[in-house]
């Protein structure tokens, strides 16, 4: 694993390159929200050996900069075109979680002829409804914390619905990811809140209207589990079917068993199995 430091018009983007070679097929990985490019790991041990992952904090995540603004869909894509285009990758598969996967229909939408295929890992299909909002809401509460120490802030974490299974060296990669020092000696989170309230601020449009405009393979993987409680799920199975008809080349599938953040953190087996199948696909 190298870290990589890669300026896009000013803004230093700081990325994790897996790839064992600066040839071969490349995964492009995007991160959520309140994120960190460390959630990825679990996919460099089961796709590394065919796949160069490389997965970039976004502009105000992780050890990237964070500058007031802007933020947003088309801000995020130059980013990652920037990151691309620095590493001397000519064309590769993205995936992308939650915002992730908001970046990742920008990409393809925008840069077609840089984007071979993509994976959108539980995305904002649909206005969030107040159950989503809230239990995402009780989760991004998190980055308000401070802690006194690396087993109190694990602690906090291992006290969110955020993992599933037994905590791993993956999770604690996560949970790295996600810290500094802070001036009173101890530990807090990376991302200021002020990150994503100029997020949330950002003049896009719905990810909804981004789909017609993806041409490429397109893959939907869906954390059907709830945060919290039945309802707070990002969005139901029958309109993840919608939005895959309404992609032209676009398939909906379930990851069993997760939810908006295991489907990605910890040890996600069922989404590993989903985009497995997915990649190894050949491109008509």
């Amino acid at each position: 694993m190298q870290r990589r430091r890669i300026d896009s018009g000013g803004i230093g983007i700081s990325v994790v390159d897996w790839r064992a070679a600066a040839d071969g097929p490349v995964l492009l990985c995007m991160h959520g929200n309140t994120g960190n490019a460390r959630a990825y790991d679990p996919f460099v041990a089961a796709f590394g050996a065919d796949f160069g992952v490389v997965a970039p904090d976004l502009r105000g995540r992780g050890e990237s900069d964070k500058p007031d603004g802007p933020y947003g869909a088309a801000a995020h894509a130059g980013d990652m075109i920037a990151v691309l285009n620095a590493l001397g990758v000519e064309r590769a598969a993205v995936a992308g979680w939650s915002l992730g996967a908001k970046i990742a229909l920008y990409l393809a939408a925008h840069y077609p002829e840089q984007i071979e295929r993509v994976i959108l890992l539980d995305p904002g299909l649909v206005a969030a409804r107040p159950e989503a909002a809230a239990s995402l809401g009780r989760i991004g509460a998190r980055l308000g914390n401070s802690y006194p120490d690396l087993d109190a802030a694990r602690a906090s974490l291992q006290a969110l619905p955020m993992f599933s299974g037994e905590w791993d060296e993956h999770a604690e990669a996560f949970l790295i990811g996600e810290l500094e020092a802070a001036p009173d000696g101890g530990l807090r989170h990376r991302v200021p809140p002020r990150v994503i309230a100029a997020e949330r601020a950002a003049p896009d449009a719905p990810t909804a209207q981004l789909l017609p405009e993806v041409s490429c393979p397109t893959l939907i993987v869906r954390a059907p589990e709830p945060l919290y409680e039945d309802g707070d799920q990002l969005f139901t199975a029958e309109e993840g079917e919608r939005a895959a008809r309404i992609l032209p080349r676009g398939r909906m599938v379930d990851a069993p068993g997760t939810n908006h953040f295991s489907i990605v953190l910890g040890q996600p087996t069922a989404t590993i199995a989903a985009l497995w199948a997915f990649l190894v696909e050949p491109v008509e």
